[in-house]
């Protein structure tokens, strides 16, 4: 696996994109980010971030609550399996 460090948020923080799957305008991308522990080394946190197609920019952005679309970010992830 590669993970890759991720500017701003702190030493240690390493990230990795995994499967991503895009409906339309929407999109849901895994990732597993790596943080520091207190008792040394790192561990793995897994997660789901749903983004939405800005179509002015043409870039993704974060959908923080997961609520664009009236589509809540639970049911977009049971959707998704």
């Amino acid at each position: 696996r590669d993970f890759i460090p991720v500017a701003g948020v702190g030493p240690g923080f390493m990230a990795e994109v995994g499967k991503v799957e895009i409906r339309g305008t929407q999109a849901i991308v895994d990732i597993t980010y790596k943080m520091p522990s207190t008792f040394g080394g790192t561990y793995d946190v897994k997660g789901a971030i749903p983004l939405n197609l800005d179509k002015n920019t043409n870039t993704w952005k974060i959908d923080f609550v997961g609520d664009t679309y009236g589509v809540q970010k639970d049911d977009l992830l049971a959707q998704k399996q």
